[in-house]
């Protein structure tokens, strides 16, 4: 219970906070402004700036802007999560599956910013950012 909600009650009143579980890997949306609706693990392994790492590929859908206040908008411009359980020498790959058109943002040099725990300063995502569109 929180306040007078049970979790489920308050799961079905904010559907995009949503936790994911993979093994030692958490991915979390389940805090103000997160946005994740679903979360998958990809089967992509491989090589990484030629020096054989660990890669894990996660496939992220994420909420309409609006949940949980118009759940039929369509608008996907942005998105919130959190990661715990990572290890040092991992190489993580997110790709949002359902992102509304964002490609003139990428190729105008605008880049999702990140942060390493509570305390670290927000830094631009460096190196190549790809994006496709499709039907999804």
């Amino acid at each position: 219970m929180i306040g007078e909600y049970s979790m489920d009650e308050l799961r079905k009143m904010h559907p995009q906070r949503n936790t994911f579980n993979f093994g030692r890997i958490t991915i979390t949306s389940d805090f103000d402004s997160g946005n994740l609706s679903r979360c998958e693990e990809g089967d992509e392994d491989g090589c990484v700036s030629s020096i054989w790492m660990m890669l894990v590929q996660y496939n992220l859908w994420i909420s309409t802007d609006s949940l949980p206040y118009f759940k039929n908008c369509g608008f996907r411009t942005w998105f919130y999560f959190g990661v715990r359980g990572t290890l040092k020498e991992e190489v993580l790959r997110f790709t949002v599956k359902n992102m509304n058109h964002q490609s003139k943002l990428y190729a105008s040099g605008l880049r999702p910013v990140y942060r390493l725990g509570t305390t670290a300063k927000w830094r631009r995502q460096q190196g190549k950012i790809s994006w496709t569109v499709s039907d999804y």
